[in-house]
């Protein structure tokens, strides 16, 4: 081989040996168990949760008009379980301010029945709510907010409040 010829093979057979070293740690980011890909948390709005067969998606704790000191927490429950659940209470956990009561349609004694493989909709585009008085939070704020459930029992969730403007506006407590 000539010279140029070899010095061209050296340089193009370093820089595929130094690309194919840099596939492994540069795609190690997403790779076990606690990787950062797989231990992210939800980033805010719309906290997700599990219990039992209830799955909870999109807990979102929406402020109620100036001043009023009210809110209104929407998600969807999902039942994907053969036997029926009630949703039997909600409670602020953190601060230990704000009372919780569900209400509305489909409501029964202050509780909320979930059918066997069912899903209903709280607070958005629905007539059940679970509605807060006496609130005390500033938006953006997290708290925690526990739902008890007659059969899946009970579970604790981080939500955020937010403004009722964009995609919550128009949602007030009932």
């Amino acid at each position: 081989m000539p010279r140029t010829t070899r010095h061209v093979f050296r340089r193009t057979a370093a820089a595929v040996a130094v690309a194919a070293l840099a596939v492994v740690p540069l795609s190690a980011c997403a790779i076990g168990f606690e990787a950062a890909t797989t231990t992210q948390r939800p980033s805010g709005n719309g906290a997700n949760a599990d219990i039992g067969s209830i799955q909870m998606r999109g807990i979102t704790l929406v402020d109620g008009p100036d001043g009023s000191r009210t809110g209104t927490v929407v998600m969807a429950l999902v039942n994907a379980g053969d036997e029926a659940d009630t949703l039997t209470s909600v409670r602020m956990v953190q601060p230990p301010n704000g009372t919780a009561t569900i209400v509305g349609a489909g409501t029964a004694g202050g509780t909320l029945p979930l059918p066997r493989s069912s899903r209903v909709l709280v607070g958005y585009d629905s007539d059940v709510h679970v509605d807060i008085s006496d609130l005390s939070l500033t938006p953006t704020q997290f708290t925690e907010i526990e739902f008890t459930f007659q059969r899946a029992g009970r579970v604790t969730v981080p939500v955020m409040s937010v403004l009722p403007t964009g995609i919550y506006a128009g949602i007030t407590p009932l």
